[in-house]
């Protein structure tokens, strides 16, 4: 999976990325390896916003979040696209 980063108005440690990784790592046994991942993080004010897309073979997952640290938005956010992805298998299992 190839992860993008963006940052606006703030600098990504390397330790943010780290974890960001370690994060979506748990997903790459269901996304093919040609995902890609943005991964986009704000700050306004005292609050951090991080947004993160993923997208495969048409299929598109977004969650954002708003924390006053980013580590905590990066754990609700992949924990957000966690259900989405559950969500998504169900209705295609009843589908079929």
């Amino acid at each position: 999976m190839k992860i993008t980063y963006i940052a606006r108005n703030v600098n990504l440690k390397d330790n943010f990325k780290e974890r960001v990784e370690k994060k979506l790592s748990k997903f790459e046994r269901i996304f093919s390896d040609t995902a890609s991942a943005n991964v986009t993080v704000t700050l306004q004010k005292n609050n951090q916003t991080v947004e993160l897309t993923i997208r495969d073979n048409g299929m598109l997952y977004r969650a954002e979040n708003t924390c006053e640290e980013m580590n905590d938005a990066v754990d609700r956010v992949v924990d957000i696209i966690g259900g989405l992805i559950r969500k998504n298998k169900t209705r295609l299992e009843k589908k079929n």
